[in-house]
Parts: structure tokens; C-alpha cells; sequence
């Protein structure tokens, strides 16, 4: 071939040909061609090597796809040596060489990819791959966001980045490109799957997830860990049936999958099936010898020849495989009480069910047009709330996309309005939740029921913006909804009762007693109605703390210690209480057992917080106090406790910018200013005690000062 090529270049017609033969390596004109056939020869030689090369890119990719990674980077050689220019080709060389552990020479195949005149959608997204495996996230998302600039309906690279961003923990983010890539390629089952998990375990919207895990399945119907998951979907419903037929059907599929049968032995526990439900504990673990969670509810099942109640009242149990539960569920209302509330007491046939008493009055319904109380109405605001939010953001991204030249433009006014929309939307739920909380159908605490007017009031200063720009830019006049006043008197205990005792103290003494006894909840009771009749009185605000950290209500206990602290900040009880709950809240996020809202995220970090700033203030104090000692021999490890207090300090100070960064907190942004004057003080701080440590000859442990 070379041979008939250098008899052509001695011809006259050889400058012609120069750049299309730069392009191939191929080409098949002879001396006899006239110009234009030769042109067409080489043409036609460069389209038949980049359909062979095609060919091998397809039965490459499918090796690929089957593990044989090795196989397919022989085949991607021959089709590099066909058609140099096809950066597709060195896509999939580098998805292979990641797949073999190959990350360094994955990244540098990438690398030549992405420095080609001919980079596309495909080079970029695998170098996002690449530095995905690698950790590098950042890198990661800015180059899936190149690929996406190439081609905007690129759907893997939506898809790759939506994986990091939820790597990242950025789940709005993940959300939007899960949906993105659904929107341009919606055949790509694997954005089903993601998807699905993302509203199931992290979004709390168990019914989405079911969906998306239905149409995955339609695409891909043997993939056992897709039966598994919308199992945890359906047990989050109380659909235990469903839920029962998919983990079969995982099992059914891949009898290896240990997440079906530690779920399954969940479900047969709960029915009383317990001999089934040891089974399926016992083949989890023979799958999974250090799965922890189900050796603890074999040893349970064992120990106690469990009662359903016995094995399924730890909730910690089952958020870590999903599931959401209520051991206690809101129970149906005594007919004379409905008769009562409805004011048509004796009116009534006997025989009417509550069902029929429901629709006789719409004063039966909560503003979400349901009889739900408590937790579950609560769960359900909080899921309405999480769905707004999403959506609100990611419409806050689009807009921070135009700029100003572009805000009268339809596109702009679009999505002006669809902001506008949304947070009428928000403030629509905000009041509705107000108005269930002031008829008690729903139990907020004082900073809850703080957080939803502050919030209201924070819309009011939205909705101005918004009027003024969409006035402005697009000529368009939109309502501001009128201001809403706090009720007159606040919520003071979480969970309204009728008065038992006489007075708070005799409230507080029998909640002790019941404590003693070890009847939790009607102990509750009687420390939250001491506090109805006492508001300031600290003991018991600390005790119903006491009493949800029990019942493992973390959040409920945290704002109850905050409230006591607030009434006296030097009560030692409730300052060894909130450290306490600090770390079963961080022990909690950090296993993924608790889910916090982003008000509760915050108000748990200003906690945090504080709770440090008491242990500095303790360990400071003591450290001083061995210097003055002026000893012979100086207790260095007090000396120490006071340096790694403040080392800890200093990370968490470093979580909370990078948290205020990524707008997980409702901070405003002079925290900003305050949280780096404290980390300077830290600093300064810290160094004095490494410095200290290291003049009185004691050994330092841990990090230097400035690290």
C-alpha cells in the first residue's frame, strides 16, 4: 500500500493530495488516476477506514461492557491505526484502562483526547471518569461540565456528573442532572437506577423512587439490586407485601444479594415469622461475615425470642438499610372525640364509621387536606418541602446564568417567573404549616415554629425582589403576598397534652417516677406538661430532652437542650446532655442513620459549636490551672487536652466554611465574617498551648499549629 502511494507522489498530481493524505494513512491512488479520482480514491479509502474503524470501536465497547477490558484495548489499537482522528476511540481506551486499575495511563490517554482539534462529548466525559476514580471531584464535574458545553444533549456526561455531584453530597445537583440525562436519553436505565436511589435513601420520596425503579426494570428486568432497592421503597409505604415480592425476586436472580435477605428477614421478623427471619439474617452473614446490622438483630432474635415490637423499635436498624419506620403510628381518633371536635356530639347515628365522620366536616382535615398528626404530618411537610426546595434551586442556578445584558430576554422572564411560582409555592406550605401548627395538629418546638415565621418573613423581602426585577426586565406586574403575624403565644412543649397534675412540680416529680420505672413515654408527658405550666423551668425543659434521647428523637432532644440552655447557659447538666446528643447526631449523619433538614443542619452545627466553645472554656481552664500549679512535675496530658480541643475546633471550623460554601446552612453571610475571627482566635489559641507543650519538655501529639 505505502508502495502504490509513493508511485503516486512522483506524479505531478502528488500537491494536491498532500492534506487529505495527512488525514490518512491508507489511501490507494495510482499514477494512472486523474486528479479528481484521486481525490475520490482517498476519500473513499478515509470513509472505509472509519467505518472499519467504527466496527471495532462497537465490538470493543461491547467487550468492554462484558469485563474484558484487556480484549477490547487490542481492538481499540487497530481502530486508533485506522482513524487517528476519532477521539471516541480513546474514550473508551480510557474507561478500560480505569477498569484495570490503569489510572495514571487512563488519564494520560484521556489527555490526548482532550488536547485534539476533534475533542467532543465523549473524550471529556471520560476524562471525568478517569478523575472521578481518581477522587478528584472538582475535576471531575468541571470536565463533565465541558463535555455538556460540546454537546448539550450529551446525557452520560449529565449522567457521570450527577454521580459525582451525589458523591459530593450535592443531591439538588445530582437530582437535576439525573433528570437531564433522562430527558435526552431515555433509554439510559442506569439514570433510572440512580435516580431511584436517590429519592428512596437520601430524598425521603419513596414513591418516585419506585417509579423510576419500575421503568429501569422495564429496560433491564434481571438486575436483582433493582428489585432490592424499590422493596426499600415499598417497605417505606407499608406496601410489606410488595416489598416482600421484590426481595424474592432479588433473591430469585442473585442469591448473593445479602441486602435482599438481611430486608426480607426484616419483613418476616415484623409478621412473626421469626424461624424465616433467622434464616435469611443467617444467609446475609454467610454472604457478609462483618455485617454488623444484621448480626445484631440475629443476636436480638436469639436473645429474646423477639416480639415484633421487640425487634423492629429501633429505627436506627432500618434507616440503615432504607428504611423508614413508625413504631407508634398516629391511631385512629376515638368516634366521641371526633363527635366532639366536629361539635355534633349526639347528633350522630352510633353506626356512622369514623371514615363517614371524616367527610363531614372539613374541620377534620389538616391544611394538607388529610387527617394526619404529629410525626406523620411532619414527614409529610418535610417530603412537600424537599421536592420545593429542589426545584427552587436548581431554577436559582439557571437564573444566576444570565447575564445582565440577558435578564429581559423570554428566556430570563421564563424562568423569572417559574422562580416567582415556586417560592409562591413555598410560602403557600409555609402558612399551611403555621396554620396546622397553631390548631395543634402538628408539634413544632419554639425554635421550629421560629424557623417557619423567619422564614415567611425572609419571602417577603424575596417576593419584593422579584417584583421589582420582573417589573424592570420584563414589563410583568406579580402579586406580593400579604405579611403573616406569629400567633400569640407560642408552642412551649412538643407535643400539647391535657392538664393531669396540679402544679409543675408535681408534673416533674411523677416524670421522675415514671422515668424510674422505665415508662418513657407517659414520663415525656409529665415533663412536657410541667413545662406548659412552668416555661422557664429548666429541669424539666432538660428532661424532655432527656426523655427523646431515649425514645432516639435526636432532633426533638437537641432543640429541647438549646431551650434550656437559652433559659440558663451555666446548667452543667444540660451542657453534658447537649455534648452528648452532638455526638450521637455526628455519630448518626456520619453512618447515614439521620437525615437532617438544611434549619436543622444548622441549628445542630450552632450547637456543635457552642459545645465546643464550653469544652475550650473546661480544658483552658484546667490546663492553666497545672501551670499555676508550678509542680515539679507538670501533668502534661491536661496540657494536651487543651491543644487537641482546640485541633478538633479547628476542623470543624474548616466543615462549616465548606458547608456555608456548598449552601448547605441558612447562615447568613456575616457568620461568614464571625466563624473566621474564631478560627483565628483558635488558632492563636492552639499555638500557645503547642508552644507551652514544647517548652516544659512535654511530648506533643498531634498536628502543628499552623497545618
Amino acid at each position: 500500500m505505502q508502495n502504490r502511494l509513493f508511485r503516486y507522489l512522483t506524479t505531478a498530481g502528488f500537491l494536491t493530495l498532500l492534506a487529505a493524505v495527512a488525514l490518512s494513512q491508507t489511501p490507494t491512488p495510482t499514477p494512472e488516476m486523474s486528479y479528481e479520482n484521486a481525490i475520490n480514491a482517498v476519500s473513499e479509502m478515509q470513509r472505509k477506514d472509519a467505518a472499519e474503524a467504527n466496527e471495532l470501536l462497537v465490538q470493543a465497547n461491547a467487550l468492554i461492557a462484558q469485563g474484558k477490558d484487556r480484549d477490547a484495548l487490542s481492538l481499540l489499537d487497530r481502530a486508533r491505526a485506522l482513524n487517528g482522528n476519532d477521539t471516541r476511540i480513546l474514550a473508551s481506551g480510557a474507561i478500560a484502562l480505569v477498569h484495570l486499575g490503569n489510572l495514571d495511563k487512563a488519564e494520560q490517554v484521556a489527555n490526548i483526547g482532550v488536547s485534539s482539534l476533534f475533542a467532543g462529548c465523549d473524550i471529556y466525559d471520560a476524562l471525568g471518569q478517569v478523575q472521578e476514580a481518581k477522587k478528584d471531584l472538582p475535576a471531575a464535574i468541571i470536565s463533565f461540565g465541558k463535555a455538556i458545553e460540546r454537546d448539550a444533549s450529551c446525557a452520560v456526561a449529565y449522567y457521570h456528573r450527577g454521580i459525582a455531584k451525589a458523591d459530593g453530597r450535592d443531591n439538588a445537583g445530582a437530582l437535576s442532572d439525573y433528570t437531564k440525562a433522562i430527558q435526552f436519553d431515555p433509554k439510559l436505565e442506569d439514570t433510572y437506577f440512580k435516580r431511584g436511589f436517590l429519592y428512596i435513601f437520601v430524598l425521603n420520596e419513596p414513591a418516585k423512587g419506585i417509579a423510576d425503579y419500575d421503568k429501569f426494570i422495564t429496560l433491564k428486568p434481571n438486575e436483582s439490586y433493582a428489585y432490592s432497592n424499590r422493596a426499600c421503597g415499598y417497605f417505606n409505604l407499608k406496601q410489606f407485601d410488595r416489598s416482600l415480592a421484590d426481595n424474592n425476586k432479588a433473591i430469585q436472580i442473585l442469591d448473593k444479594n445479602k441486602f435482599a435477605f438481611a430486608n426480607r428477614g426484616l419483613i418476616y421478623a415484623q409478621q412473626g415469622k421469626y424461624d424465616l427471619a433467622k434464616a435469611d439474617y443467617q444467609k446475609a452473614l454467610a454472604l457478609d461475615p462483618n455485617f454488623k446490622l444484621v448480626k445484631d438483630r440475629l443476636a436480638d432474635l436469639e436473645k429474646n425470642n423477639a416480639t415484633a415490637d421487640g425487634l423492629l423499635n429501633d429505627k436506627t436498624d432500618l434507616k440503615q438499610l432504607g428504611f423508614k419506620f413508625d413504631p407508634k403510628p398516629t391511631p385512629t381518633p376515638d368516634r366521641t372525640e371526633v363527635l366532639k371536635k366536629l361539635e355534633l356530639n349526639g347528633s350522630l347515628n352510633s353506626n356512622l364509621s369514623y371514615e363517614e365522620l371524616k367527610k363531614l366536616s372539613l374541620r377534620s382535615k389538616n391544611q394538607l387536606g388529610s387527617d394526619l398528626r404529629g410525626d406523620q404530618l411532619a414527614l409529610a411537610y418535610s417530603s412537600k418541602f424537599g421536592g420545593l426546595l429542589t426545584e427552587i434551586k436548581v431554577s436559582n442556578e439557571a437564573m444566576a446564568r444570565f447575564p445582565n445584558e440577558q435578564l429581559s430576554s423570554q428566556a430570563s422572564c421564563t424562568e423569572m417567573r417559574r422562580g416567582y411560582d415556586l417560592n409562591v409555592q413555598l410560602d403557600d406550605l409555609l402558612r399551611k404549616k403555621k396554620i396546622d401548627a397553631d390548631a395543634k395538629w402538628l408539634d413544632l418546638t419554639p425554635l421550629e415554629y421560629d424557623s417557619v415565621l423567619k422564614t415567611l418573613a425572609a419571602n417577603q423581602e424575596l417576593f419584593t425582589k422579584y417584583s421589582g426585577l420582573m417589573q424592570k426586565y420584563c414589563g410583568v406586574t406579580v402579586k406580593i403576598p400579604p405579611p403573616v403575624s406569629a400567633m400569640t403565644t407560642k408552642p412551649t412543649n412538643a407535643n400539647p397534652i391535657g392538664k393531669k397534675y396540679s402544679n409543675a412540680m408535681a408534673a416533674f416529680n411523677a416524670g421522675m417516677e415514671l422515668n424510674t420505672k422505665g415508662d418513657v413515654d407517659n414520663a415525656l408527658e409529665a415533663f412536657q406538661e410541667a413545662v406548659a405550666m412552668n416555661p422557664k423551668f429548666v429541669d424539666a425543659i432538660n428532661n424532655v430532652g432527656a426523655m427523646y434521647a431515649k425514645k432516639n428523637e435526636l432532633v426533638k432532644a437537641m432543640y429541647a437542650y438549646m431551650q434550656a440552655a437559652m433559659i440558663d447557659p451555666n446548667f452543667e447538666i444540660t451542657q453534658n446532655n447537649q455534648e452528648g446528643i452532638v455526638r450521637r447526631i455526628k455519630e448518626a449523619l456520619s453512618s447515614g442513620t439521620l437525615k437532617l433538614s438544611k434549619e436543622e443542619f444548622t441549628t445542630y452545627c450552632t450547637l456543635r459549636a457552642a459545645v465546643y466553645l464550653w469544652m475550650i472554656e473546661k480544658s483552658d481552664e484546667a490546663a492553666i490551672a497545672e501551670v499555676d500549679r508550678r509542680s515539679n512535675t507538670l501533668d502534661c496530658s491536661k496540657l494536651q487536652a487543651a491543644y487537641e480541643t482546640r485541633t478538633k475546633f479547628d476542623t470543624f471550623l474548616r466543615d462549616l466554611k465548606y458547608n456555608y460554601g456548598r449552601g448547605n446552612t441558612t447562615y447568613a453571610a456575616i457568620v461568614l465574617t464571625q466563624i473566621a475571627q474564631l478560627d483565628t482566635t483558635n488558632k492563636q489559641g492552639r499555638a500557645i498551648w503547642f508552644d507551652k507543650m514544647h517548652d516544659s519538655g512535654c511530648i506533643v501529639r498531634g498536628f502543628d499549629p499552623e497545618f
